[in-house]
């Protein structure tokens, strides 16, 4: 015989522990609470003879118990604790997001499997278990996981973050300054960028070198920054590769003041047979 006994001083967590071990689809698996002095149990008994068979079950049982009662309240904490300068809407936001990836097929499968290996190890030594004390010293594996993926969405939400204050930041530029130029032509291709003026005439030179940001967020940086010089009142992009981050970047700082051209004359022109087959 098989017998755990899952221990709380909350009684709603008994009950709720409860709840999940009546989804083990086992025969011979009995259980009951009981009120001892200063906490609530719940005491699990398998009669059977696959006693691998219930481990596994009830491992699996109590991982994602684990998951669903305390997860958020873990990322919480250490939102809390080590990134307390984000306002509650930041990390609430974050806290989503962390929830979102964790919960992806593979993060779910490897943290349960995590989780599992905890109770594994921990089953070695006792079969006694403080549910909340488990929590709190029991689980490394699995909080040091959950810590990497919040980090991961923390760096996202920074990043993306300063992308939107940086796009904000040129819009005020493009704004504020009188356009020095009607028309320039971007033509964009996988290996062939280059800039010219409404003559049709090259571009090989701008009056600045000097970005606006230290933020990197493409390797067209210098071409931004030659676009910026330019300040065109419409800049038309010729377009023949798969739109990048750069293209949908400018289209987000120039808004209607850039135009997309996906063939014309000029494309043909300027973008040979052999090019546009290679792009």
């Amino acid at each position: 015989m098989v017998s755990f006994c899952l221990k709380s001083l909350d009684k709603k967590r008994v009950i709720d522990l409860e709840s999940y071990i009546e989804n083990i689809k086992m025969s011979d698996v009995y259980y009951s609470q009981k009120k001892f002095k200063v906490n609530y149990a719940l005491i699990v008994h398998y009669t059977g003879s696959e006693e691998p068979i219930f481990f596994d079950n009830f491992a699996n049982i109590i991982s994602t118990y684990i998951v669903d009662n305390y997860e958020k309240k873990i990322i919480d904490s250490a939102l809390k604790f080590d990134y307390f300068y984000f306002n509650k809407k930041e990390r609430d936001g974050i806290c989503s997001s962390t929830l979102i990836n964790l919960n992806t097929k593979s993060n779910k499968a490897y943290k349960i499997s995590a989780l599992k290996n905890c109770i594994n190890n921990f089953h070695l030594s006792t079969q006694k278990y403080n549910i909340d004390g488990f929590v709190n010293f029991r689980i490394n594996d699995y909080k040091i996981f959950v810590s990497n993926i919040l980090d991961q969405e923390v760096h996202n939400f920074v990043v993306q973050k300063e992308y939107i204050e940086y796009v904000d930041l040129l819009r005020e530029y493009i704004a504020y300054h009188t356009p020095q130029n009607n028309v320039v032509h971007l033509f964009y291709g996988l290996n062939d960028k280059f800039l010219l003026d409404e003559f049709g005439k090259l571009i090989t030179t701008t009056s600045s070198k000097k970005y606006l940001s230290d933020i990197s967020f493409s390797t067209s940086d210098f071409l931004l920054n030659s676009i910026l010089a330019l300040m065109p009142e419409k800049l038309i992009v010729h377009q023949h590769c798969n739109e990048d981050n750069f293209i949908s970047f400018l289209k987000s700082v120039f808004q209607d003041r850039c135009e997309i051209c996906l063939g014309c004359a000029a494309c043909y022109q300027y973008f040979s047979n052999k090019n546009m087959k290679n792009q």
